[in-house]
């Protein structure tokens, strides 16, 4: 709840999240505003939430996600998550 309350106040256009669990994954799924604002690289019901454990990287947007990408990085046991979203007539 906490996480969900300062989330409202960030107005943040595109906000990245690392050490997220299942469980605070599915508090922002149960926020009315996340839902509202944001599109969100994983779900708890989604595949790409396995690599949630036991915890990980997510990405809230306002933008609507094109795509979104779980990479392997060197020297790290989790993947990071990265995405593609529209700017004005620009994909990035």
């Amino acid at each position: 709840a906490w996480l969900c309350d300062h989330l409202i106040h960030l107005k943040a256009t595109i906000l990245g999240l690392n050490e997220v669990t299942i469980n605070a994954l599915g508090k922002l799924e149960e926020s009315s505003f996340i839902r509202e604002h944001y599109w969100i690289t994983a779900t708890s019901t989604d595949p790409m939430s396995h690599s949630l454990s036991p915890h990980g990287c997510v990405i809230l947007s306002q933008l609507p996600i094109l795509e979104a990408f779980a990479l392997t990085v060197t020297g790290s046991d989790r993947p990071a998550v990265v995405i593609k979203v529209n700017v004005g007539d620009q994909s990035i």
